[in-house]
C-alpha cells in the first residue's frame, strides 16, 4: 500500500513545477560550478611555479578554514537550505515568470524580505570586493586564497545538490517556507 501511496504522489507533481525544481537548483549549483572551474584553472595553471616551501602551509591552512567557514558553515548549513527551500517552493507556487527566472529567485534576489534582499546584495558586493582585492596580491597568495575559495564553493555545491536530492526524495513533507526560504509576505500569504 504505500508504494501506491507514493506512486500517486509523484504524478501530483506537474511538468512545469519538476522544472521549476530543477532549474532553480540546477541554475544555481551551475553558477557555483562556474565560479569553481575559473578559480581552479588558475590554481592549476600556476601552484607548482608560485608555491614554496610556507606557501604550501599556507594553502593547506587556507583550504581546511574555508572548506569549515565557507564550505560548512556558509554553504551546507545557511545558503543550500535556504536555496532548496524556496526551489521547493516554487514547485507548489512557481508562475511562469518565477520558472523563467527560478535560479535567481533561489538566489533570494527577488521575492524575498527586504532584509533578505540587502543581506544579498552586501553579501555580493562583498564578494566583488574580495575578488578585486585578491586580485591586487602577489601570484602566490592569490593561488592560495583561490583555492581556498575553489574547495569551499565545491563543498556548497555537493551539498545543495545532495540537499535538493533529499528534499526532492522528501518533497511531500511539510515545508516551513517562511522559516527557510525567507519568502516576502506577499508570497507568504499565497501559501497559506
Amino acid at each position: 500500500m504505500g508504494s501506491t501511496h507514493n506512486t500517486h504522489n509523484h504524478g501530483n507533481h506537474s511538468f512545469h513545477s519538476l522544472i521549476a525544481l530543477w532549474w532553480g537548483i540546477l541554475g544555481v549549483a551551475v553558477m557555483l560550478f562556474y565560479s569553481i572551474i575559473r578559480l581552479s584553472h588558475i590554481v592549476i595553471e600556476n601552484a607548482f611555479d608560485a608555491l614554496h616551501g610556507l606557501h604550501w602551509f599556507a594553502l593547506l591552512l587556507c583550504c581546511a578554514v574555508m572548506a569549515y567557514t565557507e564550505g560548512y558553515k556558509a554553504f551546507q548549513c545557511k545558503f543550500c537550505p535556504r536555496v532548496v527551500a524556496r526551489a521547493m517552493y516554487l514547485a507548489h507556487h512557481a508562475s511562469l515568470k518565477d520558472t523563467l527566472f527560478a535560479p535567481f529567485f533561489c538566489f533570494c534576489f527577488y521575492g524575498t524580505t527586504r532584509k533578505r534582499l540587502l543581506s544579498t546584495g552586501l553579501f555580493m558586493s562583498i564578494i566583488t570586493l574580495m575578488i578585486l582585492l585578491t586580485n591586487q596580491l602577489p601570484l602566490p597568495w592569490q593561488i592560495i586564497i583561490y583555492a581556498g575559495v575553489a574547495l569551499g564553493l565545491f563543498w556548497g555545491v555537493i551539498s545543495l545538490l545532495l540537499l535538493a536530492c533529499l528534499a526532492y526524495r522528501n518533497r511531500n513533507g511539510a515545508i516551513n517556507y517562511n522559516e527557510n526560504a525567507d519568502l516576502s509576505l506577499r508570497r507568504l500569504s499565497h501559501t497559506r
